[in-house]
């Protein structure tokens, strides 16, 4: 039995230090999408619809899950009604919805210049070492080991 943990995240193309105290932190090497903010074009308003979307820079842990640095400053990608439309034309793989919408947009953003990398899989699979379930009244807890 294992946990496994997947998500599309960016491998920058550059390693960034980190500004104060490089040598206390790791290097910057990944960049994920935190937030994602849109408004759809509104012909009868004649207002155009765009796309703000917020990328984390971090770092992978030594169990490989993406930690987003403190304080580091990101990328805001502003993406106009154009751009939407490009994104809406990519065709999609039978995946979890999600994770297919990240790989399209952060593959997009790397396309056309915003970011520089390559888009990969995380995928982290902690083998599960014991569980442990106690329940007391109405409480049910489980501990998981790995």
């Amino acid at each position: 039995m294992a946990i496994i943990y997947r998500e599309s995240i960016i491998q920058l193309e550059t390693v960034e230090e980190y500004p104060v105290h490089p040598d206390k932190y790791p290097t910057i090497t990944h960049a994920r999408m935190a937030f994602v903010k849109a408004e759809i074009s509104r012909p009868y308003d004649q207002r155009e619809g765009w796309i703000t979307i917020w990328l984390a820079k971090g770092y992978l842990c030594s169990l490989g899950f993406f930690h987003e640095a403190p304080g580091f400053p990101g990328v805001e990608v502003n993406l106009q009604e154009a751009d939407m439309m490009a994104i809406a034309q990519i065709p999609c793989e039978a995946d979890s919805m999600m994770i297919q919408f990240t790989k399209i947009v952060l593959q997009y953003l790397i396309d056309t210049g915003y970011v520089s990398g390559t888009v990969v899989d995380l995928i982290v699979d902690l083998p599960i070492s014991s569980t442990t379930t106690t329940t007391t009244n109405t409480t049910t807890t489980t501990t998981i080991t790995v």
